[in-house]
């Protein structure tokens, strides 16, 4: 894998970056762009056409490149070997056939070794997906991605694929090339665990009986002496996320991020019905060191030779809760000898090689790239 990078975030730029890539031999394409980047469908739509690959990615709050955060910019992924594609629109319907594209592109690539995908990250059935996903691809494959999305009030459109720009998607690239996959968080329990007793997809309606922001309010004050309503609730979401307990393995973590009128609260993805859930915190020196640890487990992983780049999947609110101390994050996120970039994505799907697919929030996700 090569890593390409243009710090204007214009059209221009990206059509350079796709022809530098496509020219150096690239199959198969990841694009990452800001949404600063004020990128529109109309503007993209000619390029990626004419990409001369098949491509995957999106829009995000923030790319990585260079040891840190960028706001504005685009990160080019350039894949060697063989590449399979899909993109699965209508993502969020009930009456969309995810298996017969999936089980499609399987037979179309068994040789495919790692799975680059990008889902809408505001929808409500990423988890169901990777269900499906899972099941259909198994362990034999390693999976690195996330949730594309704009935080800008009004954007709805934030994936990329040969077509153009689209909304409520999945665009999936199936790789050859070989990858080693590390996954962890940082974030731990505090309090007694609760059960969801009422849950529907993303949104957790009540918690031990009782409205769900009225228990996690609670639990927060009294963990941490802070009193908030629903106003200044993302204020403190940041820092105290929800731990779905699984046994003998980490909690997977959801981010709150509304509060509805009746007390329900809306998380970015999905949380199962009567689950047994924590709320979690975390501080600086706990997400450092498990941003280490998923580097660690990456490189642990890869069963090839090392190709000297590495794919960095962080979450958006990683980044909004370190704040200046993110770089300290993406460095130790970086496989030694690597060269790294990626994505502040909203929500991450990744396994750990030997685990579950699973779609993670306010979670390191590292993948070392081999040679084929």
């Amino acid at each position: 894998m090569r890593i390409y990078f243009d710090d204007k975030g214009d059209l221009d730029g990206l059509k350079s970056l796709l022809g530098r890539a496509v020219f150096d031999g690239a199959r198969g394409l990841a694009v990452l762009a800001c949404e600063e980047n004020g990128f529109t469908a109309e503007g993209l739509e000619p390029l990626l056409k004419a990409a001369g690959a098949p491509l995957t990615g999106g829009v995000f709050p923030a790319v990585i490149h260079g040891g840190r955060a960028h706001r504005r910019g685009t990160v080019v992924l350039g894949f060697p070997g063989r590449v399979g594609a899909v993109t699965i629109k209508d993502f969020s319907s009930p009456s969309t056939d995810m298996e017969t594209p999936l089980e499609e592109l399987s037979a179309r690539c068994p040789w495919a070794r790692t799975m680059a995908v990008f889902t809408d990250g505001f929808s409500g059935c990423t988890t169901q997906f990777t269900n499906r996903l899972f099941d259909i691809f198994g362990l034999g494959i390693n999976y690195v991605g996330g949730g594309a999305a704009s935080l800008k009030p009004g954007a709805e459109a934030s994936l990329f694929c040969n077509e153009g720009l689209i909304k409520d998607a999945a665009v999936l690239l199936a790789l050859e090339a070989p990858s080693g996959v590390g996954v962890s968080h940082g974030w731990q329990p505090i309090g007694q665990p609760m059960q969801a007793t009422e849950t529907d997809g993303n949104i957790i309606r009540t918690i031990d009986f009782r409205p769900a922001f009225d228990v996690y309010r609670e639990v927060v004050a009294a963990a941490s002496g802070i009193t908030f309503g629903k106003e200044d609730f993302l204020m403190v979401t940041r820092g105290y996320p929800f731990g779905i307990a699984r046994i003998n393995m980490e909690m997977i973590v959801r981010d709150p991020l509304k509060v509805e009128a009746d007390g329900s609260l809306v998380c970015a993805g999905e949380v199962p019905q009567d689950s047994y859930i924590f709320v979690m915190n975390g501080d600086e020196a706990s997400l450092t060191e498990a941003a280490g640890k998923a580097a660690a487990l990456a490189a642990a992983a890869l069963k090839a030779p090392p190709a000297g780049t590495g794919i960095l999947i962080d979450c958006i609110s990683r980044l909004m809760f370190l704040g200046d101390n993110f770089p300290r994050e993406v460095s130790r996120m970086s496989p030694a000898g690597m060269q790294c970039a990626g994505a502040c994505t909203v929500g991450e799907i990744a396994n750990s090689g030997t685990e579950f697919l699973e779609f993670y929030n306010k979670t390191a996700v590292v993948a070392a790239m081999g040679k084929i």
